[in-house]
C-alpha cells in the first residue's frame, strides 16, 4: 500500500522528512490507542477479479451501519497506481529505445561488411573458381557477424548487468519494496540475445547476397565505377560556377552514393533527435514544476484540519503573526456516478476568485470557477463519459451525509495532475448540506516566515498537517535533479555512440574506396588537410542535413511520448526550451568534429607509394 510513500498526488515525490509510515504489532497499537480489538480498513482478496464489484457492492449495506470511507480497487490504489504506471511506462522505452540502437547496429554492420566485401572481391572469385559455392561464401559474413554479435552480447551483458544495478538503486530511492536487488534472469538474457543476433544477420543479409551473387570471371577486374550523371545542382550553372573544386567533387560524391549518403544523415539525424528528447523530460519537469508550484500554488504555506471547520478557523488563521493573506479550501471524497459509470475522485472547493490556489489549465489561463456547477479535468470527463451541461451524481463517500445529488458540468479543463473535480466552495458546502465548510487553510506570509509560522502551528490540536511550500519544491528539485542529470548523461552518451559509429564507419569505407583518388591529388601538390577537406566537409554538409531533419524528428517523438506516458495519476506537458535546441545542435556538431578528427588520422596515415601501386 505504501510501496510509494506520499499522501496525495500532488505530492510527486516521497518527502521522508515530512511524511512517513510506522508498522508496529497490532497489540501495542491497539494499547497505545486504547482502542481494543479495532480496525479501521479490511484488505482482502477474490478468486476472480470479475466478481470484484458484485462483491464490493454486496458488502456495502452489510457495512453500512459502520460508516464506509471508501472502495478501493487495486487498480485505483495510490501507490500501486504510481508503481504500475511506472512499470508501464518502462515498457514503452524498453520496446523503442533498443529498437532504435539494434537498427543502428544492423546499419552499422551492414556498412562494415559491404566494405569488406567490395575489398575481398578478388578473393572471393578466386574461392569460388576453387569450388567454393555462393553458399559457403554467404554463410562466411553471416558467421562473421554472428562472431560480432556474440561478442556484443557478452559485453552487453556486463554493461547491461552494471546499469540495471545502478537502476535498481535509484529505484529504491523512489520506492519502498522489501527486497529490490539486481540479478540474472536466464530469459530475459535469452531473449535479448536471440533478438541482438538477429539484428545482426540481417544486418549481414545485404552482404552475404552481394558476395554470393560475384561471378569469378567478373571479379578478376577492378568494379565498375558508379555510374555518374549531371547533379540537380550542376543544372543551376549560376550556383555551380561559383563552388570551388573540393566542393564540386563533394557534390557529386554525395549524390552518386545516395544510400551512404542518406545512412550518414539519417545517423546524425537519429542523434540530434534523442539528444532532444533527453533534455525534453528536464524542460518538462522544468515547467511542471514551474505551472504548479509558482502559476498555480501561490501560497507560503498550507494547513490541513482533522475535520471541517467554519469561517471561525479562516479568521483566526488571518490573525496569526506573519500572515499578509488566507484563502480556504475544501477537498472531500466523493463518488460521481454517470448512468453505470463510478468513480470515486477528491472534489475540490475554492473561492470563486482565489489568489493563492488558482485554477488553471494547460494553456496557462485562469479559469472561473463560477458559483455554482461542476469543473472537471479532461481525464475524469472522458472516464465517466461526460460533456458540458450533462448532469452527474455525486454522493459524499464519508461523514453524516449520505444522499446523492445532482451537479451540473459547467467546464471541462486540460490539467497535468490527476483526475480531479472543483467546484465553489460554497456550493461544494451546501451538497454536504453545510452552509460554509473547509479542511485546509493556505497562508501567504511575510517573505522568509515560513518556517516561523510553521512552528507556532505545529502545537495547535485540529492542524492534521503543515505544508511549506518552500521544503517541498526544495525536496523536488533535490530528487528530480539527481535522476536527470542521469538520463542526460546516458542520452547525450547514447546520442553520441551513433553519430560517431555511422559517421566514422562510412567515412572510412568512402575514404577506403577513394584511397588511389585522394593519392592523386597528393601527388599533384594538394596538402593533407586540403585532400582531408574533402571528406570533412563532406560529413559536415550532411551532418547539417541531419541536423536540421533531426529537430522535427525529435519535437514529433517528443509528442508521441507525451501521449505514450499519459496516465491518470500524471501528464507530462509538451515544453522545449531555447537552451534545447542550442545545446543539441552544438553537441551534435562536436560529434560530427570528432568523427572528422577520427578519419584525419587515417589521411596523415595514407602511404602514398603502396596506395598507388598497380594492383595485379
Amino acid at each position: 500500500e505504501y510501496v510509494y510513500t506520499i499522501r496525495n498526488v500532488q505530492e510527486l515525490v516521497p518527502s521522508p522528512d515530512r511524511f512517513g509510515i510506522l508498522w508496529v504489532p497490532r497489540d501495542f497499537a491497539e494499547s497505545a490507542l486504547t482502542m481494543e480489538s479495532a480496525c479501521n480498513s479490511i484488505i482482502g482478496s477474490v478468486e476472480s477479479e470479475d466478481q470484484l464489484d458484485t462483491i464490493l457492492n454486496a458488502a456495502e449495506p452489510l457495512l453500512d451501519t459502520y460508516g464506509i470511507f471508501a472502495k478501493t480497487k487495486k487498480y485505483d490504489q495510490l501507490s500501486n497506481r504510481i508503481l504500475s504506471d511506472e512499470i508501464r511506462n518502462l515498457g514503452v522505452v524498453s520496446r523503442v529505445i533498443p529498437t532504435v540502437f539494434l537498427g543502428i547496429s544492423a546499419l552499422v554492420i551492414l556498412i562494415l561488411l559491404n566494405r569488406m566485401v567490395r575489398n575481398e572481391r578478388t578473393q572471393i572469385g578466386l574461392m569460388k573458381a576453387y569450388g567454393y559455392s555462393s553458399f559457403a561464401i554467404a554463410m562466411h559474413y553471416f558467421q562473421f557477424a554472428l562472431v560480432i554479435s556474440l561478442t556484443g552480447c557478452i559485453l552487453g551483458f556486463f554493461v547491461g548487468q552494471y546499469l540495471a544495478g545502478k537502476m535498481i538503486e535509484m529505484y529504491v530511492r523512489f520506492f519502498s519494496f522489501p527486497i529490490l536487488q539486481s540479478r540474472i534472469y536466464p530469459n530475459i538474457l535469452a531473449q535479448a540475445m536471440g533478438i541482438s543476433i538477429v539484428f545482426s544477420m540481417i544486418g549481414a543479409m545485404s552482404a552475404a547476397y552481394r558476395a554470393a551473387g560475384i561471378d569469378p570471371a567478373e571479379s578478376m577486374r577492378p568494379e565498375a565505377p558508379v555510374v555518374g550523371h549531371r547533379t540537380l545542382l550542376e543544372r543551376v550553372q549560376p550556383v555551380w560556377q561559383r563552388l570551388s573544386f573540393t566542393w564540386k567533387m563533394i557534390v557529386r560524391n554525395v549524390t552518386r552514393h545516395k544510400f551512404r549518403s542518406t545512412i550518414n544523415i539519417f545517423g546524425v539525424m537519429v542523434s540530434t533527435a534523442l539528444l532532444i528528447i533527453g533534455f525534453f523530460s528536464i524542460d518538462g519537469i522544468d515547467y511542471l514544476m514551474e505551472f504548479e508550484y509558482e502559476k498555480m500554488q501561490r501560497q507560503d504555506v498550507r494547513v490541513s484540519f482533522y475535520l471541517e471547520r467554519g469561517k471561525d478557523a479562516l479568521y483566526d488563521a488571518k490573525r496569526f503573526d506573519y500572515v499578509d493573506h488566507a484563502e480556504p479550501m475544501l477537498q472531500y471524497p466523493f463518488t460521481l456516478t454517470n448512468d453505470w459509470r463510478t468513480k470515486d475522485v477528491l472534489l475540490v472547493g475554492l473561492p470563486r476568485h482565489a489568489r493563492l490556489q488558482r485554477l488553471m489549465d494547460t494553456e496557462e489561463r485562469v479559469v472561473d470557477i463560477g458559483e455554482n456547477g461542476l469543473v472537471l479535468t479532461q481525464k475524469l470527463a472522458d472516464m465517466l463519459s461526460l460533456r458540458v451541461g450533462d448532469t452527474v451524481k455525486v454522493k459524499p463517500m464519508m461523514g453524516r451525509v449520505t444522499d446523492e445529488k445532482n451537479v451540473r458540468v459547467s467546464k471541462i479543463i486540460q490539467q497535468y495532475f490527476g483526475a480531479s473535480g472543483y467546484m465553489n466552495i460554497e456550493a461544494l458546502s451546501r451538497v454536504m448540506s453545510e452552509s460554509f465548510a473547509m479542511n485546509s487553510v493556505l497562508l501567504k506570509t511575510e517573505p522568509g516566515k515560513e518556517h516561523r509560522l510553521n512552528d507556532e502551528l505545529e502545537d495547535i490540536p485540529a492542524v492534521s498537517s503543515i505544508e511549506v511550500k518552500e521544503d517541498s519544491i526544495r525536496n523536488m528539485s533535490e530528487t528530480i535533479e539527481m535522476n536527470m542529470k542521469v538520463a542526460s548523461f546516458v542520452s547525450v552518451l547514447f546520442a553520441g555512440v551513433i553519430a560517431f559509429s555511422i559517421i566514422y564507419n562510412i567515412t572510412s569505407v568512402s575514404l577506403a574506396e577513394r584511397e588511389r583518388e585522394l593519392a592523386s591529388l597528393r601527388v599533384m601538390g594538394f596538402s593533407r588537410d586540403e585532400v582531408g577537406r574533402i571528406l570533412y566537409h563532406e560529413n559536415i554538409l550532411m551532418g547539417v542535413v541531419g541536423l536540421v531533419l533531426g529537430i522535427p524528428v525529435g519535437m514529433v517523438v517528443c509528442r508521441l511520448l507525451v501521449k505514450a506516458f499519459d496516465t491518470e495519476m500524471i501528464r507530462m506537458p509538451y515544453h522545449l526550451e531555447p537552451r534545447t535546441f542550442i545545446i543539441s545542435i552544438l553537441l551534435t556538431i562536436s560529434f560530427v568534429l570528432i568523427s572528422n578528427w577520427a578519419i584525419r588520422c587515417k589521411i596523415y596515415q595514407l602511404d602514398l607509394v603502396e596506395t598507388l601501386k598497380e594492383r595485379e
